[in-house]
């Protein structure tokens, strides 16, 4: 086939021409993609680069969804705990109302006159019914020094339960606030203090409002001549209350009001056993030595007293209730008043009563044992204004001084630190319902069962496994934890004792703690996850910028580089227009 000839001019309008629709086509792509490399023909290092980072970022975007799961599996198990400790916490409230319950005492004291026959205990044996269960508030279980100061300073704690015994060091006191109770778990909590503690300063020291039951407390002191601090002061003493005091010029209780029983046990000179307060419930006290019982005290309930050489059962108090007591030597009530409802029976070694200033009003109602003749007999009594001695006036009425005797001394020092059951009540004899408490602790377990997410429980063992990276390297495990109630420590089945109450509440308190330290755990490896997710979307919007930049058109200057190109197109075609004018004139010969 023959060549066309064509003119220099026309030849390279021509390629002119091809050049421009070859960028027009270029530019076009580039306005359609919206991408100025789209193949590894138009930038090989762009076009490799940017797709190495957009493929580190879509498997970056999926790694972000196994993030948020594992985000919603911890939510899940969080979720669980704080209403699993909910769970605990009532299950606390149930086992302390169930253990108040049993903890009120049988009083030693109730009242009337010396009994008919030799059997009965004169005043000292009858009970009170149990009042209903109060409120406690929020309760916290102690078991140390620290922990009971650290409960009693806290404002939102109503009532502190000491779990064992503690013993202070030299000069420790502690202090019960407004409105708080302090109680001991079981019948052989006691708290010991030193002989250290300072002049005017008790051991414990309640506020007016605040309670103290249901414990033991124990102080030594040596300090003579004068009565300063001592065990307890203040407050309100309810249910049943041991104080041991030994060691001079020290006070047992002082100041308070006693609407439950207490138990003092005092030794030592110039020591006094109740000291300033109102008894409206029952005070069974021993007096080892040159102590005091009822001193500048009001006595509304009872009083059972033992003195063996003690200066004096009672003086300067007020008696409105039941006083029975046993003496040593010679009874001695200065400067007290016996009102009409007053009862005061005594058994005294020597038979006489002595006492300045005594006020017996009418009504009264006194009875005198007579050692040597082993009868008990009504007296009426007279002030006699010479020698500040009370003479009695037998009627004849004849009653068995021994059993009175043993009878107050079964009171006092059977009741004292002996077979005393914080409680005072007897075990049931199918122990105490525990039927709540277990349902309590059933629905717990259900709740743990139910806490998974996607296959996956925390709160029964298992792992959850969280990447961060596309290769697996960076990532963190999420270890789980058994916390079924037999797993933290919830063991005790039955309350057939007041001792396996107070058991299931530490080990309530044991496991509310365990359930706090593990919601610790997850929080942080929450906040962890959180933030290696917002790391992650962060770096994924970086790297897909990056990889725009390698690729992405400029919109504007594509838009003007074809306006260009068509302009150059249109003048091309003009060009060649031209150019072949000078062929067509050729036409015109023929």
């Amino acid at each position: 086939m023959a060549k066309i000839s064509l003119t220099a001019s026309m030849r390279s309008n021509l390629l002119s021409l091809q050049k421009t629709n070859s960028l027009m086509d270029l530019t076009q792509e580039r306005l359609s993609t919206g991408k100025k490399v789209n193949s590894a023909i138009d930038n090989p290092s762009s076009f490799y680069t940017a797709r190495s980072l957009n493929n580190r970022a879509n498997d970056l975007d999926a790694l972000l969804d196994s993030m948020g799961q594992g985000i919603q599996t911890i939510k899940a198990a969080t979720t669980a705990i704080e209403t699993a400790t909910s769970f605990l916490e009532q299950a606390k409230a149930v086992a302390t109302q169930v253990l108040d319950g049993s903890g009120q005492s049988a009083a030693a004291g109730g009242g009337g006159n010396i009994p008919e026959n030799d059997n009965d205990v004169g005043g000292a044996g009858g009970a009170t019914p149990n009042p209903p269960t109060p409120d406690l508030g929020v309760v916290a279980s102690v078991a140390s020094i620290g922990e009971l100061k650290a409960a009693l300073a806290d404002a939102s704690i109503d009532t502190v339960i000491v779990t064992q015994s503690l013993t202070f060091a030299d000069g420790e006191t502690i202090e019960v606030g407004a409105g708080k109770t302090l109680q001991g778990a079981t019948s052989d909590v006691t708290l010991t203090f030193s002989e250290n503690v300072g002049v005017e300063q008790y051991a414990i020291n309640l506020d007016e409002t605040a309670t103290i039951k249901n414990i033991s407390v124990s102080i030594t002191r040596q300090l003579n001549n004068i009565v300063e601090g001592g065990a307890i002061t203040g407050g309100i003493v309810d249910g049943v209350v041991n104080v041991s005091v030994e060691g001079g010029a020290t006070v047992g209780i002082n100041n308070s009001r006693i609407n439950g029983q207490v138990n003092v046990d005092v030794v030592g000179a110039y020591s006094v056993a109740v000291y300033n307060s109102i008894v409206n419930g029952t005070s069974n006290i021993y007096v080892g030595e040159d102590g005091v019982g009822l001193n500048a005290s009001t006595l509304n309930g009872t009083a059972n007293i033992i003195e063996e050489e003690g200066i004096a059962a009672i003086n300067m108090a007020t008696i409105n209730g039941e006083l029975n007591v046993v003496y040593g030597v010679n009874f001695s009530w200065s400067g007290s008043v016996i009102n009409s409802s007053g009862v005061v029976n005594v058994y005294s070694a020597e038979a006489s009563i002595s006492g300045s200033d005594v006020d017996i009003k009418a009504g009264a109602t006194i009875w005198v044992a007579d050692n040597g003749s082993n009868i008990m007999q009504e007296h009426k009594v007279t002030t006699d204004a010479n020698t500040d001695t009370l003479s009695a006036y037998a009627t004849g009425n004849s009653k068995s001084a021994e059993s009175f005797v043993n009878s107050i001394y079964q009171t006092v020092t059977n009741t004292q630190f002996m077979t005393l059951d914080v409680g005072g009540e007897e075990t049931p004899a199918d122990g105490y319902d525990i039927s709540q408490y277990q349902k309590i602790l059933n629905q717990y377990d259900d709740l743990i069962d139910d806490a998974k997410y996607k296959g996956v429980n925390l709160l029964k063992n298992e792992t959850l496994k969280i990447k961060f990276n596309e290769d697996g390297s960076a990532f963190i495990d999420v270890v789980g934890k058994d916390i079924s109630a037999a797993n933290i420590g919830l063991t005790t089945t039955e309350w057939a004792t007041v001792e396996d109450i107070s058991r299931s509440i530490g080990e309530l308190t044991s496991a509310i703690n365990q359930l706090r330290a593990f919601a610790g755990e997850l929080g942080n490896n929450y906040s962890i996850v959180m933030n290696r997710q917002d790391f992650t979307e962060n770096l994924i919007n970086i790297l897909t910028e990056g990889a725009d930049k390698l690729t992405l058109a400029d919109m504007n200057e594509e838009s003007a580089n074809m306006l260009a190109l068509q302009t150059r197109q249109q003048l091309a075609i003009n060009a060649l227009s031209l150019a072949s004018q000078a062929s067509q004139g050729v036409l015109k010969l023929f």
